[in-house]
């Protein structure tokens, strides 16, 4: 608290004595717009140091960029080059190979003495193959229901069972008297029986 009072009494001492001090007007030679002028001029002179430090690093880069362009183009021209020589190469080297299969095939047709051969046109491999499994299918289908026919007809002839009169009479040479059919299968008829007012059915 006490502190506080003193910084108080100081302040308040501090103002007394500025009121009392005289008040002194001081003039000075120098025009505030020719300041303003010459603070502005220093800093458009700062402004334009900095511009023209950027248009020179742009102009590097554009002449960087230029010269990449320029490198860029004449390497596109080699490109061409040598694609061009690349297709001269290969259509030198295809005929190259056509050259020597005729020469190939000349020398085996004086080998064997054939003169006036010309090839009309080159052997090329079907899109089809030659046997479809379509085709194979039916061959296997026919092959089989001829093979159980065939099984069925020789099953059928080497079978030594009589199973009418006529083939009794041709086998054993002899008339047949009577002839006695299969017996059928019995049928159990159902019985039924009463358990009280309930019919009972019994198979």
């Amino acid at each position: 608290m006490q502190e506080v009072e003193q910084e108080i009494a100081e302040t308040r001492a501090s103002i007394a004595a500025e009121a009392l001090t005289p008040v002194r007007d001081e003039t000075s030679d120098k025009d505030p717009n020719y300041e303003w002028a010459r603070m502005e001029m220093e800093k458009a002179q700062v402004q334009g140091d900095g511009l023209r430090a950027r248009q020179s690093d742009a102009s590097t880069q554009v002449a960087s960029l230029r010269m990449f362009a320029q490198q860029m183009q004449s390497d596109s021209v080699d490109q061409q080059d040598l694609m061009r020589t690349a297709k001269a190469e290969e259509d030198n080297y295809l005929l190259y190979l056509r050259k020597r299969e005729e020469a190939r095939i000349g020398d085996a047709l004086d080998e064997r003495r054939i003169l006036n051969v010309a090839i009309v046109e080159p052997p090329a491999a079907p899109a089809l193959p030659a046997h479809s499994v379509p085709l194979y299918f039916l061959l296997a289908f026919g092959l089989a229901m001829a093979f159980s026919v065939a099984i069925a007809f020789t099953t059928e002839y080497f079978d030594p069972t009589i199973r009418t009169p006529d083939e009794a009479q041709v086998v054993l040479g002899v008339p047949v008297l009577a002839w006695l059919p299969a017996p059928e299968p019995a049928i159990l008829r159902p019985s039924s029986f009463w358990i009280g007012r309930s019919k009972v059915v019994v198979q």
